[in-house]
């Protein structure tokens, strides 16, 4: 699993590895003022950017972790089941950027 600077650490680590065997791999970035690539730091901030979609994630109004961690899992469920659903049908993904505008009405 790949994982933000922010979930650097031992106990996180040695936490996946017993309860899920999962290898947790922290993408840092090198220098906050410099653009340099980084190998799967796109994956992360995609992801990222996928679930600050979901209003209920991008405030933290829960008062529980649990609840946060619920709600994080209720938002992965409906952008996989989404994107399989379209998968299923052969439907294309859908274009967010180079659409073709509408035309502007026409003041008279």
């Amino acid at each position: 699993m790949w994982a933000d600077s922010g979930y650097d650490g031992a106990p996180l680590a040695r936490y996946a590895r017993a309860v899920a065997a999962i290898t947790v791999e922290v993408v840092k970035r090198t220098s906050p003022h410099s653009f340099q690539v980084v190998r799967r730091r796109w994956v992360v901030e995609r992801t990222f950017g996928w679930l600050m979609r979901w209003r209920r994630l991008v405030r933290d109004y829960e008062r529980r972790t649990e609840n946060h961690e619920a709600m994080v899992y209720w938002a992965t469920i409906f952008i996989m089941t989404r994107r399989l659903a379209r998968y299923e049908n052969q439907q294309p993904p859908i274009k967010r950027w180079g659409q073709d505008r509408k035309p502007a009405a026409q003041a008279t």
